[in-house]
Order: structure tokens, then sequence, then C-alpha cells
């Protein structure tokens, strides 16, 4: 319940939305049981009026019965309608709560997540807590009103009957709901996380397909999937199994508490306490009033798997983010010198440190390329610069202030960054260049794109801005998708820019179109260039080489590389 809590909080912003459907849904109730009641009397002291049936009033029953009918209709339709708005509100507001509660953790936590993990848990775990208002919170407030009522009514016509229905109603609003939710609470955990698992398959074999069919592991793939998959239906089938029971048994009470009805109103007729249209209205009503504790059994034989999801959403948002803003922080620094002094790094859990004192100095204006193989360290350096992570010891400043002293948003304000795999949303060609400048107008838009040699791609397609990119990209080759974070830096306009591996993978034709596009971002800024290779570093003013998470050389280029051939490196 402790996890629950949490979730509890934004129903405030939903307040109205939910007050609306859960009245809706009580009056929808009303008029079912009443519909019931008055139709119980209205048939039983007809019976009774027999030939004299003229004399017995139709008017007022009939004006009654038309009402409650109609009634039922519109506040069921009503509640259908205002609890799922108010559902679907709460579930928007949960996912847009989430990804800002995640955001902070991005990228240096939330990599400790797989993604399929973290897709399951924004979809998958957020619409298990529909459950939570849905299918609990209202149908248990509404049951213990009715019930309630119900009981006191029956009580005064028949205090033997009132107190067996009680008794009954108990059993089928509470007992049984309990029983269930003990009974399926471990199944109903395993399903989130069962569910993370085969997502989390179905992502891994899209992604990697074709190194499957290289290598010839298909079959162990397939055989995973089926495993996964059996271990969910499994879960599920448990809990079906246990909502059966459970509406079995509410049918039971239902029944139960007829033939008590039946029995004291035949006891009431004998004894001249109740006419035959009373009798009839108990009998029926009673009937009636086990419909609002009917859906509670089904509700919370599915608590555990509402409330395990809850406990992972907190999981990931109660995560403490690798880096936090100072209380009071210093001003972005109006100079944009970077220097990183004796700075080591270790990632959680590993005994090898990936950079150890590391030193060195960029000057505003100065052109820096950071040399080494892939696990030299590289992508680590990158990581502190954009304070992504913090060193484990030593110190990076920007204009002579250490990063702790300032806000995130002031740091990373002064880079653009650019990684070998540029990152693009599934949107249109416009909203992934805002990423660089929210406010950037069209004019600025084009003016990027040209500087990046993009123009003439974008104008061919049918929509031009408005043109959708497709997933991750999907409809633009490797070169257009690396010439649009290029246009992406340009809007950005920061005065440092960090490139990671700018040219990987792409052909000698899209490598050169990506180059001049370079230099002219490159032109009037402090640039890192992150590399692994020895071409194509005429345009640096130094060279700096890691090897094992430390310095191996550094200097001017042609310094460098005459080093690194006297190693033999």
């Amino acid at each position: 319940m402790t996890a629950l809590r949490a979730f509890l909080a934004p129903m405030k912003n939903r307040k109205g939305w939910l007050l609306l459907g859960f009245f809706a849904m009580l009056a929808g109730s009303l008029c079912s049981i009443g519909l019931m009641a008055v139709a119980g009397w209205y048939l039983g002291s007809a019976a009774l009026a027999g030939g004299t049936v003229l004399m017995f009033g139709v008017i007022t029953p009939g004006l009654a019965l038309r009402s409650l009918a109609l009634g039922r209709t519109v506040f069921r339709y009503g509640e259908r309608i205002w609890t799922h708005e108010a559902t679907f509100r709460l579930l928007a507001d949960l996912r847009v709560w989430f990804f800002r509660q995640a955001l902070p953790l991005a990228p240096g936590k939330l990599s400790l997540f797989r993604g399929g993990d973290l897709l399951s848990r924004i979809m998958d775990d957020i619409d298990a807590l529909d459950t939570l208002y849905l299918r609990v919170i209202a149908p248990t407030v509404m049951a213990i009103l009715l019930g309630s009522a119900g009981v006191v009514f029956l009580s005064f016509h028949s205090l033997g009957l009132g107190l067996t229905v009680a008794v009954l109603l108990v059993i089928a609003g509470a007992a049984l709901p309990l029983a269930m939710a003990l009974w399926g609470r471990a199944a109903g955990r395993e399903i989130p996380a069962s569910k993370a698992a085969l997502r989390i398959l179905g992502i891994d074999t899209a992604k990697g397909l074709s190194e499957l069919r290289l290598f010839g592991h298909k079959t162990r793939q397939r055989e995973a999937f089926h495993t996964a998959s059996l271990t969910l239906d499994r879960h599920q089938q448990k809990l079906h199994l246990i909502s059966a029971i459970g509406q079995a048994a509410v049918s039971l009470c239902g029944h139960l508490a007829l033939w008590a009805a039946l029995l004291f109103g035949l006891l009431g007729l004998e004894q001249g306490s109740l006419s035959s249209g009373m009798a009839i209205l108990l009998l029926l009503g009673c009937l009636a009033l086990f419909e609002t504790v009917a859906p509670l059994p089904l509700a919370y034989q599915a608590f555990g798997k509402t409330q395990k999801a809850a406990e992972r959403l907190l999981d990931l948002t109660q995560t403490a983010p690798p880096v936090e803003d100072p209380a009071q922080p210093k001003p972005a620094p109006e100079r944009f010198t970077l220097q990183m002094a004796a700075v080591s790094y270790r990632y959680p859990n590993t005994e090898r440190r990936a950079v150890e004192d590391i030193s060195f100095c960029l000057e505003e204006g100065e052109k820096l390329a950071i040399l080494g193989r892939s696990g030299s360290g590289k992508s680590t350096l990158a990581a502190l610069l954009l304070r992504f992570q913090d060193p484990e010891n030593g110190q990076i400043t920007l204009g002579g202030v250490p990063y702790q002293e300032l806000r995130q948003a002031d740091l990373q304000g002064h880079f653009a960054y650019l990684s070998q795999r540029t990152e693009l949303l599934t949107g249109t060609v416009r909203d992934n260049l805002r990423i660089g400048r929210r406010e950037a107008q069209d004019g600025d838009l084009w003016k990027a794109l040209e500087q990046a040699q993009l123009t003439q791609t974008i104008r061919r397609l049918p929509q031009g801005l408005e043109s959708w990119v497709g997933e991750g990209g999907a409809g633009l080759s490797g070169g257009e998708r690396r010439r649009l974070g290029l246009a992406r830096a340009f809007l950005r306009n920061a005065p440092i820019l960090l490139l990671d591996e700018p040219t990987e993978g792409l052909d000698r034709a899209a490598e050169q179109k990506v180059l001049e596009s370079l230099d002219r971002l490159m032109s009037g800024r402090s640039v890192i260039m992150i590399t692994h290779r020895v071409t194509d570093l005429d345009r640096m003013d130094r060279v700096l080489v890691l090897d094992n998470g430390q310095i191996l050389a550094q200097g001017t280029p042609e310094d460098v590389c005459a080093e690194k051939v006297l190693r033999g490196s």
C-alpha cells in the first residue's frame, strides 16, 4: 500500500472528473436497485389486486419504472464516459510525471535499465494503475455506501433479513476480495516483470535479427521467446482462475441472500408485517444489491499486479540522479575555457577506473582531438565533460568555475554535442531540428539546413519541414541523419562543440559532405573531437591520445602521430 499512496496525490488534479464519474456510477447503481425493487413491488401489488386491477394505480408506478430505466441508461453511459475520461487523463498525467522524474537520470543512471524494461514501465506499469480508481477505489466506496444504505432499509422492514444480508455483503464485499488479493498476490506481482522480460526479448530480437540469422541463433531466441510467453501465460491463467472462483462465490452469496429474502418475506406475509408487494420488493432488491459488490473480487485479485507496477515505477523515479544542481548556483560564466585537473572516474560495480588522472586545458577557440581505441575511455570523458556524471577525483571547470557550482542547464547550454549515432525522434523534420532551439523559426531552420548541406534533400521531401522522418530517422540515409544532427548543432549555436566519432559508419561521399559542414560548424568555436582514426586530424590544433583510461601522449597532430609511430602503436 505504501507504493500506491504516491499515486493517490495526482488524483487531486482530476478530482472534478473523478467525482463526476463516481456520482454517475452511484446514481446508475441506485437506479438499477430501484428499478428491480419497484418492479417487484409493482408485480406483487398487481397480482394481489387480481380482478380489481382497474382499481390499482398504474400511472405512478409506471412513471417511476420508466424514469428509473431511463436514468439507469443515462447514468451508466455517463459513468463510462466520465470515469474513463478521468482515468485516461490520470494516465496521461502519470506518463508526463514519470518522464519528468526519469529525465534527470539520463543518461547516467537511465542507462542501467534496458530499453524494453523502460518501455514496459511507461506503458504496461502505468496502464496497470488504471484499476486503482476505476476498479478499486470508486467501486469500493460505492459498495460501502449502497451496502450500508441497503442493510438499513432491509432492517427497517425485517431485522433478521437485514442482519443476514449484512453478513453476506461483508463476506462478498470484504472477506472474498481480501482472500482473492492474497491468493492472487504472487501471480499478480510476477506479471509486470514477465511482461517486461517479454518486451525486452521482442525489442532485442527486432534490433538484432540480422546478427541472429548470421550466427544461427534464431532457434535459441525463439525458445527464449516461448519460455517467456509461457511464464506470462501461466501467471495470467492463475489470475483468471481466481477471478472465476471469486465471481462464483459472490454469485453464491447473492443467491443465499435471495433465499433469505424469500424466507423472511414469507414469514412477514404470514405474520402480516409485510405486504406481497413489499415482500417481492425486498426479494428483488436484495438481488440487485449484490451487483454493487460483484466487481470487488475481480478488482482485488489483481491488486498484487497493481502494487508491483507501482513499486517498479517508484524504483526508477526514486533513484537518485547522478548529478544535482547546487542550492545556490553561480551565474553562467562569460568565458568558456575548459579545464580538467587530475580527473578520475570509476563506473559503479567495477574495479578498474574508466579514466584516471586526466588533465588538459582547452582554450577558447582551440580545437582538440581525443584519440584512442574502443574502450580507452573516450566516451567516459565526453560524459564527464557534459556532466552526465561527476568525477570520482579531480575537478572540471568552465571559465574557472567548478562544474558542481553551476546549474546543469547553464553548463550544458555552452555545449553542442554531436554523437556518432544521431538520435532522431519519430516526428517531423521541424520537430527534430527544434530540439536544438525550441523557439527557432522556419527561416532559422532553413538556414541551419543550408549550413549542413541538407536544404535540397529536405525540399525534395513531400512536405518539406513537415515530412515525417520515421522511427529513429528511418526515412533518411545515414549521412542525411548525421547532417540533420549537424543542422541541430548549428541552431544551438553553442561556443563549445563536442563531436563523438562524427563520420563513423558513413561512406566516403557522405563523410565528405559531413566534413565540409563540420568545417563551417567548427569555425570560431572551441572543439573537442573524439575519434579512433588518425586521419583528418589536420583540422585540430592539439591531439590527446588515450589508452586504458590514461593519457598516452599529447601535442600537435604531427608530434603525436610521430610519437605513436615510434611507440609502434
